[in-house]
């Protein structure tokens, strides 16, 4: 695997930008999954969310993941969604129109909206939408061909993220006591993380050998 100048520099200038994104909460991309989010963005790929997998309480355990997304997705979806969500926010004095979500009145008030105007989405959004199977069918083919390289990887594309295909939190909460689904948890977190940086370095060869 031959790392050109040009591609190291790509490789750089990526990084810079990753270092640079941030959640609406101002949260950056943690750094046990940055290199797998440059990797697969300098690969052709939109990511829209990520987590490096945590391991602390029971409540706080999360398997690490990295959302893809088809790249220009409109930011309205429904018609007059914009206007809509800029009355509520002004009706109620928030801060940030993702303040609507907060589970009570102002949410329901936004869901019987979108009731009353019967889900109508705007024709961009639906345009995007078409673009969505061939998108994931390219990262599928990746995963593809991950799994045929490796002992039996264990990394899945399901509904938009590429997760780790191992047994989740609720069913060993299901079958285990409390104390030992925790043990038995953050094992499973870190044996996640040890295959996403096997995905990763995957990624890696992929993109230099390119």
């Amino acid at each position: 695997m031959e790392q050109t100048p040009q591609k190291q520099i790509a490789y750089e200038r990526e990084r810079i930008v990753v270092e640079k994104i941030a959640d609406g909460l101002g949260y950056g991309i943690e750094k046990g999954i940055e290199d797998t989010v440059i990797y697969l963005r300098l690969l052709g790929f939109t990511t829209s969310m990520s987590c490096a997998g945590h391991s602390g309480n029971l409540e706080d355990l999360q398997l690490p993941y990295v959302e893809i997304s088809v790249s220009s997705k409109p930011e309205e979806k429904y018609v007059g969604e914009a206007e809509f969500k800029e009355s509520l926010v002004k009706k109620y004095k928030l801060e940030l129109w993702r303040d609507i979500f907060d589970g009570g009145k102002i949410e329901e008030e936004y869901n019987l909206w979108l009731e009353s105007i019967g889900y109508e989405k705007t024709l961009e959004y639906k345009t995007w939408e078409e673009k969505i199977p061939a998108e994931f069918s390219k990262i599928e083919d990746v995963l593809m061909e991950y799994t045929s390289i490796g002992d039996s990887p264990k990394i899945v594309f399901k509904d938009g993220r590429i997760l780790p295909d191992l047994l989740s939190g609720d069913d060993l909460l299901t079958s285990l006591g409390k104390e030992m689904a925790l043990r038995n948890l953050q094992e499973l977190v870190k044996e996640a993380q040890l295959e996403f940086q096997k995905f990763t370095e995957f990624l890696k060869q992929k993109y230099y050998a390119e």
